[in-house]
């Protein structure tokens, strides 16, 4: 009787590990577009189980809505979050740099707060229940910020209202001592091999890329 050999079992696919830390570059307007994009790439590290996220922040700021649905959703992953100031961050910026568990800023960066405002169109044209509606919703966003800085900093009540009612930019070490920053660093890539993404496509495509 003939003896046939055994068929040779499939090769294992060799799986690529999962980093144990990512870091990720939001830089510019905060807008529907850019915070739909950086949503998705969390939502993709999430999903592959990376522990712990660095959101490397720079902002001037942009649309409040925005702004505040990217807080709440940065509220929410599962990950340690760590936001770091690399350059300056500022109006609603700010909100989304306290969604971090830590927060860290470079020793250069600045922040910057002030009180909501309404861009008005050229030739616009506004009758009184529309004015008074615009201010309704402008207290609103200022009140929401005031929420968010009293409960993310051990920052008292006349300090948030104070820095919300005014225009102020802050160096590191205020921000620091005011609770928004927890520590002055430097951004550096630690572990040698981490991930480091920039803010990828919309949705981000495909798996995690090897470190």
């Amino acid at each position: 009787m003939a003896v046939h050999p055994e068929p040779a079992s499939p090769a294992s696919t060799p799986t690529t590990p999962t980093p144990s830390v990512a870091y990720v570059s939001f830089q510019g307007h905060i807008n529907l577009g850019s915070t739909a994009s950086l949503l998705a790439v969390l939502a993709h590290l999430e999903s592959q189980g990376v522990p712990r996220v660095i959101l490397a922040l720079t902002t001037r700021g942009g649309d409040i809505e925005a702004g505040m649905n990217l807080y709440e959703k940065l509220r929410t992953f599962s990950f340690q979050l760590v936001t770091h100031a690399v350059a300056t961050v500022q109006s609603m910026g700010i909100a989304v740099y306290l969604a971090g568990d830590e927060r860290r800023t470079g020793p250069q960066a600045t922040f910057m707060l002030h009180p909501a405002a309404h861009v008005c169109q050229a030739g616009e044209q506004l009758p009184v229940s529309s004015l008074r509606q615009i201010i309704t919703n402008l207290e609103a966003s200022d009140a929401r910020e005031r929420s968010i800085l009293e409960d993310r900093t051990s920052m008292k009540p006349e300090r948030a209202q104070a820095l919300v009612e005014a225009t102020t930019i802050l160096n590191a070490e205020e921000a620091v001592n005011d609770g928004i920053a927890h520590e002055i660093r430097m951004l550096e890539v630690d572990p040698p091999d981490a991930l480091v993404l920039p803010l990828g496509p919309y949705p981000y495509p495909g798996e995690i890329p090897s470190a």
